[in-house]
């Protein structure tokens, strides 16, 4: 009993080592591409028309909740899925 288990945790550490070697550089270089778009769309539309500067902040606080539950739901999901296995 005490090797199968061994097995399983095995299996899922070399599962998840392969995920993060297979899918981190591309989120890395694709989160830093979407943060300087970011910063450049919001430079441009502060430097244009200060006045659009307080819907800014209000839209970037609405997508940070959003984030924050995504991000919750998003781990519960893994974790449900991981129990099904």
């Amino acid at each position: 009993m005490v090797m199968f288990n061994v097995g399983r945790i095995m299996n899922r550490f070399t599962k998840d080592m392969g995920a993060i070697d297979e899918l981190l550089p591309p989120a890395l270089f694709d989160s830093i591409d979407y943060f300087l778009q970011m910063f450049g769309v919001i430079f441009v539309i502060i430097t244009s028309n200060f006045y659009l500067a307080i819907p800014t902040v209000v839209v970037i606080c609405m997508f940070w909740v959003l984030r924050m539950i995504f991000v919750q739901t998003s781990r519960d999901v893994k974790r449900l899925e991981s129990i099904c296995e």
